[in-house]
Order: C-alpha cells, then structure tokens, then sequence
C-alpha cells in the first residue's frame, strides 16, 4: 500500500445512523458528476474502495452538498466499522466525514458506506480522488461476491479507474449518478419435487443478515415458516391431482416483511413413490476440556476425591459404559488409555452405526436401508446449549453437576462416590438446569456441516433425521424428540404421544433420538416406532384405523406390584392388537398404550415381549422373560403374512429361543446353559413389524416402516393414489446350483447371506461377500465350484456379554426356504480360516437346521462327552459331515416347546415329532463361530471361507 498522507480512524455505531428503504430518492435525470472506482487491494477482511468524482459540468460542484455511497452486504449482524481515509486528492482527508448505514429490502446490498465533505469544491472538468478502506472491529472476512459495488474487474495496479455505475452520487439529496441496488425480492420459486401429498419448494436464498425466517403461503394462507437459510421449504398432506398456488416471503427478526415472491402454480400428481434409504445425521458433542479444569480443580475435592481427575475419569466412564456395559478400570481407578482417546472411541461409534444399519436392513426384510452424512459420526468440540442461559454448559458447570453432591441427589444419588457409579443414560434425563436448547442446537450454523444448520441439511433433503450418540454427562437430551412445523396425526386434545417442538421452524418434521451404543438403544428407538404408530392411528381412528378389534384386557396395568388381575372388554385397532402382550403391557389402563390380554397375545411392545411376567417392568432385559420354560401362545407369526392375518388367528407357543436365546457349549467340558441378549428380542420385534408391499383395501400401507420413517408423507389416512417403488420381496425359491446352497450363488439375485451376533449389544457386524475363483488373489480360497462365501467379522469379545457369544452366518437371508429335508442324512460344509485366526482358535463350529427363531435343530462338536473344537489349522480348508441323526462326534439337540408336563417317553415322542416337523421345513440353515480371544480394537477382524453346503 502507498504511503498514506493522512489517515482517519472512526468506528461508527449503525444504530445511531439513518436506514434507508430502497427506492428512496427520485432519480434527476441530469450527468453533471460521475463516479470512477478501483480497487487498492482485494483483501478478504477489509473492503478497499478507491473514488474519483469528477465534475463533467461547465459549474464548480459543492462538495459540502456531494454524498457518493458504496453498497455492500456485511455478512454478520455487527452494529459496529472501523474506516480508513488512506490517501486523498485536491481535498483534505479531514474534511472527509464517513459513515454506515442500515439498507432494507435491497439485492446485494444490506449496508452503505457513505462520505460527505464539510468543505471544498471540484472546479469544471476537475475531479477529487479518495482511497478509502473499511473493516469489521473483530476483522472476519467480508463475501464480496454478492455485493452490489464490488467490481471485480478494478484495480488500481490494472485497470485504474473505471466509470461505475453502482456506486452512487447524492447532490442536495438527489440521485445525480449511478444506480440504487434494486427492491429486494425472492427470485426464482420453483416445484422441485412434486407427488401426490407434497411438494417441495426451492428458491433462491436473500443474502441479506436482515433474513431471520421465510414464510411460505399456499392459496394466500400461511402455512409454514422455515428458520433454514437453504431456500427450501415441503408441503405435506395435499390432495392428488389438485392445482396449488405458494409464494414465499422473507421476514426480519421483528416478523415484518422484507422481501416476496411472485406467485407460482403447482399440481400434484397421483402417484408416491416411497422411499427405501433415509439418510442419518450422526451427531455427538465431545468437548475437549478447557484450561480451567486443571487449573481452578486441580487442588479441589469432595470427600477426598479430587475433582478434575474424577470428571476425567467420568467422562471416559461414560463413553465406555455407552459401548461395553463392562469396564474393567486400571488399579487406580483410572480408564484404559484408548477409552481417553476420542478419536478411537468415534471409530467404535462408527462400527455401532454399521450394527444399526444392518440390524434395521435386515428386520425390515430389506425394505429400509440407512445411509449416514459423510458415513461416520460428526463430533462437535463443544458443549450442547442449555436452555437456562443461567447455566450454559461449559467445563466448570459440568464439573458442578457431576461433583457436586448437593446436584446429585437431585438424582437421587446419595453414594459419596457417585461418580464412579453414575448411569450413562443420566445423559438423556432433563437435568437440574433444565436440558438443552434444541432450537439452538439445530439452527446454528456448523463447518462440520459445510457451513449448513441441521435445519439447513432437513429442508434440503440431505438428512431425514438425527441420531445423537453422546455428549457430557447430565446434558439434558430426551429420548425421542420431535422437532419442526408439523405433529404426527391430527392435533388432537387427548393426544400426546408426539407433539412436535414448534419453536424449531422447520417444514420437515424430523426425530432428534438419542443413541447410547448399546441395546438400550433399540429400546428407545421402538418408542418411536410405537409413538409414531400409535399417533398416526389414533388420529384416524375414524377412518383407516377403526377400534374394531375386542379383547378382554387388564383392567388395571400396573408395573408395580399388586396388580389387579380383573379383566373388562376394550376396543383396539390394528396396531393395538400388534402389540399386545399376554401378561403385561405399559403401566396404564389408556387405550393407546400396550395391552395385556392373556390368551391373546400378538407381538408385544418395545418393554414387554409377549411372555413378559405380570408386575415386571423392562421385560425385554428381565432375566425372568428368558428363563427356559417361560412360553405364552401367541399369533405374532400371523403378522409376517400381513394384510393376510388369518382368520381365526394362529397360535403357538412361544419363548425365550423365539426371541434369540441360544445355548452356549463350552469347549473342553460338557457345560452348556442358554445365554441371551436382550437387543436379540428387539431385533425379532422389529422383524415382526408389516413389511409387505402394497397397500390393502382399507387403504393401509403393507409396510409400516414407511410410516414411522417417512411420517411426513404417510400419516395414515386413506391411501387413495397409487404408490410405487417397493423393494423386490426376497425370492421364495433357493434350490441347490452345482449341488450346493448357497455358496454357489446366482450373482444377479444380490447376497443372499446374512449375520446375526447371538450375544452383542454394541458395535459388532460382519462384512459378507461372494467371491469368485477367477479373482486371482482370491483363487485358493474357493473349494468348490467358481464361488465361496467370505465374512470378515469385527472382533472381539470385550462387547459380548459374558464372553459366549457367537457369530451366526445364515441362508437363505430371507429365512423362507421350506427344504423339506425328511429322508436326508447329512449336511457337509467346508470352512477355511482366513486372517486372524487366533480370534476363533478355541472355538467350535455350531450348526443349525431351523424352521424359524424358536423351532431348530442344532449339532455341536463333541467327543467322548466333551466338547471339541474342529476348527484347528488356519488357511487350510476344513471339512464336515455331520449326520443329521446325530452320534457321537456330533451332539445333536432340538430346540422348541415341549410341553414340560410330559415326562418318559411321551417326552421322547413329542421331541422326536418336533424334530420331524422342523426337518420337514427347514427355512434356513446357520452356521454358527465364536470368537475366544479378547480384544477391544474394532479395527481388528477376522475372516472365514464357506464353500460347498449341500444336504445329502
């Protein structure tokens, strides 16, 4: 830069300046001054205007009655500029008087710089120049893309002065030169998607601070507002085929209009296509800990327990128990290093979400897939807002309400130690100062996001919901959330199972659910499934969901002890009767909650599966649901064939192994017991939920998930327009190729394998994949034929329960093969160990026959009464013939209801019989290993070979 001859500094304060509507002034049609403008430099943080006025008149110009005007946008809401007169000509820099103001409704412009004179003249065809730069007081950078004076193509090392005609001149207040930014308006409203029940809107968004929401109006009526700065905004619950106006509207933080739009016509069409891969926002807050934490409590404690190492300690206590559920701490009572290491606790986050998605690909038979923003979890290094300003989160709060006992026993937490005993799903429970601030959470606007708000990335599209998966301690998240314009279901009185947070403007209503990386997980999640359901048919109760199903139920529900056992006659519809339990449903006697109906229990609800016992609560994790015996009858397999319940329903007996219980064997004794998991249950709730295609006569989507994940659109009233898009059901027929099921796989019916964890409630999943011997570096691991199966399995035990779980590969994936085995005496298979073999060196490979969850037939390697282990040699292939019969290197056991009044050989018969029945339709066949080493890096896998399954 030149060497300044003078140079002012003002900083000017827009509040005490004029604010000018645009068009202001009458244009005087004269050209007696013009404007030239450069550019000194083109910095980011300071706007550099050079000016020449020049006097084109044949009479001296007043300059005390001149002022020239730059527009610019400000890109913050900064009340406050420094300026600079860095050089100036044939006048004096201090006879330059500057200023800033406020201009509304303009393109390209919410702000003006001014200059005035106090004295001086521009004699004919003379001219003044003036070098002038301006700046934020903090110097954040300015966007001059958008600005209205900004001319790109001038620099003063260049092109030099050039006439310029968005820089204006004033004289006597008349416009004598340039041209105002033009009356700020919505440009270019358009359709972007339309079917037969929305229709998404898009604009171009104002570039103006002074937006603080649009407004969106059809037919002239408010509909919606919008705090999203995208430009887009959805209309859900139209008619097909009917023709609406929108227009859309920008308003300033005081509510009044800035700027409209013109006006457009859209006309929906008859058809819905649904969606099958919702996309997910994985979200955590992990703040690092600021520098008072060391310094203020490092020589703090209470009860002699020092408070920055324990809350250290409690934040790694959190972040483990919402993985493992078992930690085993240093001898000092410290977490292992790797549990302090964020970076590698997100990467076990990242495995869970890989668990999730497949759990949920899989229960919905392949009808709901899920992909998540930028495929892992985003951490934010700060603290979640608080919805008390008194009490914003931050590193001396958190240490208050984790350490203090005087805030713990808010809790109910009297343990001087409470620290080391704290719940992690304290995390979700509105704490003391009231929880968080979810309209700040999700309108602020993050680079993690690309510079987008959460809000930003729902009214695009790029997000359909948001899964939070952690965050300090006593944060104050809730389970379930429902945030944006719209309630699922009409807005009834007695109806509050999912109201939506209005305050978050947004059009498309979303779930902000907490995720905790373990199976509670699923427990909350089916609260949604079941809020959303029970919304959505409650609201329609008159229509497609008529209370048409009696049942005598519980008159009274209580979870706590004594329960009345009286029962009275109630009313149910669909979903009502999908969830009943036998014995126990939710602690209420209110018609929209789960009912306990004995004799006729269906598939139960998120806490109680149908053999639940009376007076329990969490019946899905209860120890007395999975004790061996516990069977009810029930109709739940009636649902699998949904709209085509049969009439009258169909009972049998069900229990623990239907849910996913399993028998653990373990090698080098004869001890066994049944083990259990209690996401397994979840998994087969889910599974049971309607995922047919089609919508039935009453005007009821075949499938449900739709419903619960694409709420927005499917709000259960009556389907009336066509819908397309369903997923191919899974085939019905799996006939031998080459001899072998499915290991020589027709590659254009996609994998038809599937993985099943029998005892994981965290982050396991396997990756499976059919390979082809003319692969080179894959040639050896094919036996038979041109294919084989590999499954590469992360490890480890640390996130089994009691270490005895298993991994269980399964075909066909659509468990629906009915082989008819009868008359077949073995079942061969090869399996090679690939990497890592020290993960399952130990283990023994189980397999089952199974005519579903509950009816199987298992075969374990044993010999001479003790269990063996037949997997010994890594990368070589090792090969099995187990006879179906069973004998004595081959223990086998059949699985499902026998009635335990039977004693001798009425039992032997009645096994024998049940064994028949399941070989008479075997829908799918496991093949079961275990993992027998300990390791928590869940980078670290081991994989397997599986080639030439056939029955002979």
């Amino acid at each position: 830069m030149k060497k300044i001859k003078s140079m002012i500094t003002l900083i000017v304060t827009l509040c005490i300046l004029a604010t000018i509507a645009l068009p202001a002034i009458k244009v005087t049609a004269v050209t007696s001054i013009k404007i030239q403008t450069c550019h000194s430099q083109n910095a980011s943080n300071q706007i550099c205007p050079n000016f020449k006025i020049v006097n084109t008149d044949t009479n001296s110009i007043d300059l005390t009655k001149v002022a020239i005007r730059y527009y610019f946008t400000a890109e913050s809401t900064t009340e406050t500029f420094n300026f600079w007169i860095d050089d100036a000509s044939n006048i004096s820099s201090l006879d330059i008087v500057g200023r800033f103001g406020i201009v509304n409704n303009a393109t390209n412009a919410d702000r003006y710089f001014e200059l005035t004179f106090k004295k001086g003249t521009i004699p004919p065809n003379s001219s003044v120049l003036i070098k002038s730069r301006f700046a934020k007081p903090d110097y954040s950078n300015f966007d001059q893309s958008n600005d209205y004076s900004y001319n790109k193509d001038a620099f003063e090392n260049t092109t030099g002065y050039v006439d310029w005609e968005k820089v204006t001149a004033h004289i006597s207040g008349a416009l004598y030169w340039g041209k105002e930014p033009s009356a700020l308006t919505i440009q270019n409203l358009k359709a972007v998607e339309v079917d037969a029940v929305s229709v998404k809107l898009n604009w171009t968004p104002l570039v103006t601070q002074a937006v603080d929401k649009y407004a969106v109006y059809r037919n002239d009526f408010l509909i919606g507002k919008t705090q999203s700065k995208s430009g887009y905004f959805s209309d859900f619950g139209r008619n097909p085929l009917i023709t609406y106006t929108y227009r859309v509207s920008a308003l300033d933080s005081s509510g009044m209009e800035i700027a409209t739009s013109d006006s457009i016509y859209v006309k929906t069409t008859n058809e819905v296509k649904v969606k099958t891969s919702y996309k997910v926002l994985a979200l955590t807050y992990d703040p690092v800990l600021g520098p008072n934490v060391p310094t203020k409590y490092a020589n703090q404690t209470i009860n002699g327990v020092n408070l920055a190492q324990h809350y250290k300690n409690n934040m790694a206590n959190r972040r483990v128990s919402e993985l493992r559920g078992n930690v085993v701490t240093n001898s000092d009572g410290s977490m292992p290093g790797e549990f302090n290491d964020s970076s590698k606790m997100h990467r076990y986050k990242d495995q869970f979400l890989k668990n999730a998605k497949n759990i949920y690909k899989f229960a919905s038979n392949q009808t709901i897939d899920f992909e998540f923003y930028n495929n892992k979890v985003i951490a934010l290094n700060e603290y979640p807002p608080a919805n008390d300003s008194n009490f914003q989160q931050n590193d001396e709060l958190i240490l208050e309400m984790a350490c203090d006992p005087q805030h713990c026993s808010n809790k109910g937490c009297s343990n001087k130690d409470h620290l080391s005993t704290m719940k992690s799903n304290i995390i979700y429970d509105v704490g003391p100062h009231g929880g968080v601030d979810y309209q700040k959470m999700v309108s602020k606007q993050y680079t993690e996001f690309g510079g987008n708000s959460i809000i930003d990335l729902v009214e695009k599209g790029e997000i359909d919901a948001v899964w939070f998966l952690g965050g300090p301690p006593l944060c104050g998240f809730a389970e379930n959330p429902l945030l944006g314009n719209r309630n699922i279901g009409l807005d009834l009185p007695d109806h509050e199972v999912f109201r939506s947070d209005k305050s978050v403007a947004c059009s498309r209503s979303f779930f902000f659910s907490m995720i905790l990386c373990d199976s509670r997980t699923f427990d909350a999640n089916i609260h949604m499934f079941e809020g959303v359901m029970s919304s959505i048919s409650d609201a329609n109760r008159a229509g497609t969901w008529p209370r048409n199903i009696s049942m005598y139920v519980y008159k009274e529900n209580t979870i706590k002890p004594p329960a009345s056992n009286e029962l009275e006659l109630r009313n149910y519809n669909l979903w009502g009767r999908f969830r009943t339990a036998d014995q126990q449903g939710c602690g209420t006697n209110d018609d929209r909650f789960a009912a306990s109906s004995p004799g006729n229990a269906n598939v139960g609800s998120s806490h109680f599966p149908p053999n639940s016992i009376r007076g329990i609560d969490y019946g899905w994790e209860a120890p007395e649901t999975w004790r061996p015996g516990n069977y009810v009858s029930s109709c739940a397999d009636d649902w699998y064939s949904y709209p085509n319940l049969p009439s009258p329903p169909v009972y049998k007996m069900i229990g623990p192994y239907d849910f996913g219980a399993y028998n653990y064997y373990e090698v080098g004794t004869s001890y066994k017991e049944m083990g259990y998991t209690p996401l397994a249950y979840h998994m087969w709730w889910l599974n049971h939920l309607p995922h047919n295609p089609g919508v039935n006569s009453n005007g009821i989507l075949n499938n449900w998930w739709y419903y619960v994940y694409d709420f927005n659109r499917f709000n259960g009233s009556s389907i009336t327009y066509n819908v397309t898009g369903f997923p191919t059901p899974l085939p019905t027929t799996h006939n031998p190729i080459n001899n072998e099921y499915g290991t020589e796989q027709n590659s254009s019916r996609g994998l038809e394998w599937g993985y099943w964890h029998s005892h994981n409630i965290s982050g396991k999943n396997a990756t499976l994949t059919m390979i082809n011997k003319s692969t080179t570096e894959e040639a050896q691991n094919v036996k038979y034929g041109n294919n084989s199966l590999k499954a590469e399995i992360n490890c480890s035990k640390d996130v089994e329960s009691g270490s005895k779980g298993r991994n269980d590969i399964f075909y066909p994936l659509s468990k629906n093969a009915g082989w008819n085995l009868a008359g077949k005496t073995s079942v061969k298979f090869s399996i090679k160990p690939g990497q890592n073999f020290n993960l399952i060196n130990g283990t023994n490979p189980i397999i089952r026959l199974c005519m579903d969850n509950g009816n199987k037939i298992e075969y374990i390697p044993k010999n001479s009464g003790i269990y063996k282990n037949y997997l010994l040699n890594p990368n070589v292939w090792n090969d099995f013939t187990v006879p179906l019969n069973g004998d004595s290197m081959w223990e086998s056991n059949v699985i499902g209801y026998i009635n335990p009044n039977l004693t001798g050989s009425d039992r032997t018969n009645a096994v024998n019989a049940l064994k028949d029945t399941i070989m008479k339709k075997v829908n799918y066949v496991e093949i079961s290993i275990g993992s027998t080493i300990l390791t928590t890096d869940h980078d670290n896998i081991f994989s397997i070979y599986i080639d030439g399954l056939n029955f002979n």
